[in-house]
């Protein structure tokens, strides 16, 4: 039993790790992506978008896609969201591209850019409490190696 016990506690730390990656990668991504930066422009006026397209991606989210199914394991609300989370970063890669390429003039695109601004800082924000929220999960020689939370 108690070897049952210790596994799983221990397959929850590995994944509680591994979801700390994945989600401090995506938030740098986030603040340090060209595409980013230049939807930052857009916003202030100092850049028009108007028919550049550009390649805005984050990076692979393979440890949710392949552990989404384990996430109720973790005590509410975390699976929530964890769940909530990568919905609204997977959805963000099309809003940011439809942002920088779908809007008709430049008054248009300047709310656009604002409004998705917004969003990215929101969902920096949900990021980093994530962060704090798995720190307890994470094994303590890797917790001190969290910066973020």
């Amino acid at each position: 039993m108690w070897r049952n016990l210790f596994g799983r506690d221990k397959s929850l730390t590995q994944l509680a790790s591994a979801l700390v990656g994945e989600i401090t990668a995506a938030i740098e991504t986030l603040e340090s992506n060209p595409e980013i930066k230049f939807l930052e422009s857009v916003a202030k006026g100092t850049a028009d978008a108007a028919g550049q397209m550009h390649a805005f991606s984050l990076p692979k989210l393979a440890v949710y896609e392949e552990n989404a199914s384990r996430l109720s394991e973790f005590t509410a609300p975390l699976p929530h969201q964890l769940s909530y989370f990568y919905t609204e970063l997977e959805g963000l890669q099309d809003r940011v591209r439809h942002t920088l390429t779908h809007q008709n003039d430049k008054a248009s695109r300047q709310a656009a850019a604002v409004e998705t601004l917004a969003e990215i800082s929101r969902i920096v924000s949900l990021g980093d409490q994530l962060l704090h929220d798995l720190r307890p999960l994470i094994a303590p020689h890797h917790s001190s190696l969290l910066t973020r939370a």
